[in-house]
């Protein structure tokens, strides 16, 4: 979808799967009664930046997720190599309740 309209990976993949989305409107009235059109995606986006002489000035990946339920589980490790989890948030990190950790 991204590389058919001038838009970004992140604008593309809540156009999909985050809430009214087409995975949502693919239920549907059957929306919210059967569970069919929830879900959620996880993704890569390369990001290449250059100068206006075409050299390679920036490179770096960033990750993409979306969602329409009422959460994902996913996890991650962080820039200062710490364990990151999330479940409810479409957009941090959940926190961990008091004394909990990662193993």
């Amino acid at each position: 979808m991204a590389r058919w309209k001038p838009e970004t990976g992140a604008a593309a993949l809540r156009a999909v799967v985050g809430p009214g989305g087409e995975l949502q409107r693919s239920a549907g009235d059957r929306w919210g009664v059967t569970g069919e059109g929830e879900g959620g995606m996880i993704g890569i986006e390369g990001v290449v930046t250059r100068d206006e002489r075409g050299v390679v000035v920036e490179a770096r990946g960033e990750i993409l997720m979306s969602y329409n339920a009422g959460g994902m589980y996913r996890a991650w490790i962080d820039d200062e190599g710490k364990p990151v989890m999330s479940v409810w948030s479409n957009t941090t990190h959940d926190e961990m309740p008091e004394g909990e950790h990662f193993e």
